[in-house]
């Protein structure tokens, strides 16, 4: 507190302990200043110490987001690549069963004339 305002209070009809009171306030409030000033400083410090683990923390997230992104994709080729394969075994599969058929009919219709040539043959003899 400044002398002149001592002065001012002394006129107004301030006592000596009034002031004194004033003035320990006025230190209590100064160092609370302080101690708040102090811990912004520190809150100051540690969001700069805290930053580098937050870009840190940032590149991994990335790096696991890009390698998540890449499995994500080269499972979707493979995917992709069976659907692919799938049709094809399945047409070739629908070609050789309709082949077997045709066969099996061919085969059955030549039997059948096997089997009446000889039965034919054997009446004949």
């Amino acid at each position: 507190m400044k002398f002149s305002e001592k002065m001012l209070l002394i006129k107004s009809g301030a006592t000596l302990a009034d002031i004194k009171k004033l003035e320990e306030e006025e230190a209590a409030e100064i160092a609370d200043s302080k101690k708040h000033e102090e811990e912004l400083q520190d809150d100051a410090s540690n969001s700069q110490d805290d930053a580098p683990k937050s870009q840190e923390d940032a590149k991994e997230l990335l790096t696991a987001l890009e390698a998540a992104t890449l499995a994500l994709e080269q499972s979707k080729a493979t995917i992709e690549q069976q659907k692919k394969d799938y049709e094809k075994l399945n047409d070739e599969f629908l070609k050789l069963t309709n082949s077997q058929t045709v066969n099996d009919n061919v085969t059955k219709t030549g039997a059948d004339v096997f089997a009446e040539l000889f039965t034919n043959q054997n009446k004949e003899d």
